[in-house]
């Protein structure tokens, strides 16, 4: 069983490029572990319905005490299931420096595990201030192999070869491949894709280091245009939100990163569900309140 892995902070990209790797239909039995760190599981849902095996662990990252036994345990019915491909989309805040325990922990079971190497999403728009305060971004570079520089199409050259020099400067030895909507020649990609660096070190992903999540629920048919006002309202206070609303237009899928929304539309839900991460916690869920009041949206949110 072939693993790779992907990762990337909040919305750089790893879905749309698990997408993109699951079209491309590489030959062999494929498998998927989606790996949210909220209780609430979006990508898993985006790609339930392409007919691969698929194994959803949220509420933590596949790295840290919180799932690591879980993620073992995915692995291996993995591997029962005939998966020769596997694809492991891990957490947003995600340390991957102990993956190769995984691979080790698979051998000691008689598994036949290769680790192909781990394929790193950078979003270029975001990516120098995020590094300053979030040390796992620097974890998710140095071990990988490979490392996609996404949405160049929304940076300035100057700031394009900034980021990739801070790149550099974290691992010489990964090779940097510009693209936007993760839009890169696969065959090349996985090729050129191969793990490299055996040394592990202690994780950073802990309980005590676990970022603040809340979920939005609501039953209601609210209009999309007092949705997106809501959501224009919140989203600068998160690092990342995403999900499902019902609104009386109909339903869509809702994608942000700091100030940058998108919106599309998605089959039909029978309720609004959003997940968002913040560092702010209690006081996100104040805002989310007083906004949701003043465009008349009656929420159910959990912290």
């Amino acid at each position: 069983m072939k693993i790779v892995l992907l990762t990337g902070f909040l919305g750089a990209g790893k879905t749309t490029l698990l997408s993109r790797l699951l079209a491309s239909r590489l030959e062999g039995r494929i498998g998927v572990v989606v790996n949210e760190f909220g209780d609430v599981g979006i990508d898993g849902r985006l790609i339930q319905d392409m007919g691969y095996h698929l194994s959803e662990l949220n509420s933590g990252s596949i790295f840290c005490a919180c799932l690591k036994s879980q993620f073992y345990k995915a692995l291996e019915a993995m591997d029962d299931q005939g998966v020769e491909w596997l694809y492991v989309e891990a957490s947003g805040l995600a340390d991957p420096s102990s993956m190769q325990e995984a691979i080790q922990y698979l051998k000691g079971k008689g598994i036949n595990a290769v680790y192909h190497g781990a394929i790193c999403m950078v979003d270029a728009v975001y990516f120098l201030d995020q590094m300053q305060i979030l040390p796992v971004l620097e974890r998710q570079i140095y071990y990988s192999d490979l490392v996609l520089l996404n949405k160049i199409d929304l940076q300035t050259e100057r700031k394009i070869k900034l980021v990739e020099a801070a790149l550099t400067e974290i691992q010489p030895d990964s090779q940097i491949l510009r693209t936007q909507f993760c839009d890169v020649d696969l065959s090349h990609m996985m090729a050129v894709l191969s793990h490299r660096r055996q040394r592990s070190v202690p994780n950073l992903n802990t309980w005590e280091s676990r970022m603040k999540t809340v979920v939005i629920h609501d039953q209601g048919e609210n209009s999309i245009h007092a949705w997106k006002l809501f959501i224009e309202s919140i989203a600068t206070a998160t690092y990342r939100l995403k999900g499902f609303i019902r609104s009386s237009e109909g339903s869509y899928l809702v994608n942000g990163v700091g100030e940058k929304i998108r919106w599309e539309i998605a089959q039909q839900n029978e309720s609004t569900e959003i997940v968002l991460f913040s560092s702010i916690g209690i006081r996100l869920v104040s805002r989310i309140l007083e906004m949701a009041d003043k465009q008349g949206l009656n929420l159910s949110v959990n912290a």
